[in-house]
């Protein structure tokens, strides 16, 4: 355990782990650098799994790449995901034509014609 702590410290120091623990934008982060703060104040090792709610190996995973690529290698970055189908444009028409189905010669909208008059009008 000294050890890691140890290793740990070696990567950056006390008060540039809480800097990087106030201005993190997740909690998905702060949960990370949280974890690893308290390895490396000599906090039981069960305690920090039951107080972040993860595994033994999850721990296992992040103080070793703690210990690799140090405060970088514990913040997530963005995922590119998939692109978005609709255009900024297009979801407003959407809304004005939910809200305004007289635009489109109807009285109500049910999810069959919504679906039709949409497939006709954006391409």
């Amino acid at each position: 355990m000294k050890k890691i702590i140890r290793l740990l410290k070696e990567n950056c120091n006390e008060s540039e782990l809480i800097t990087a623990l106030l201005c993190t934008p997740s909690f998905k982060n702060y949960k990370r650098l949280s974890a690893i703060f308290d390895l490396m104040n000599g906090l039981d090792r069960k305690f920090i799994l039951i107080k972040s709610k993860i595994s033994e190996r999850t721990l296992q995973y992040w103080v070793k790449r703690y210990i690799t690529k140090g405060i970088d290698g514990l913040v997530s970055k963005p995922s590119t995901g998939r692109p978005k189908i609709l255009k900024s444009k297009d979801k407003k028409f959407i809304i004005d034509i939910l809200d305004n189905p007289n635009k489109a010669k109807v009285t109500h909208w049910t999810g069959i014609k919504l679906h039709g008059y949409l497939k006709e009008k954006i391409k």
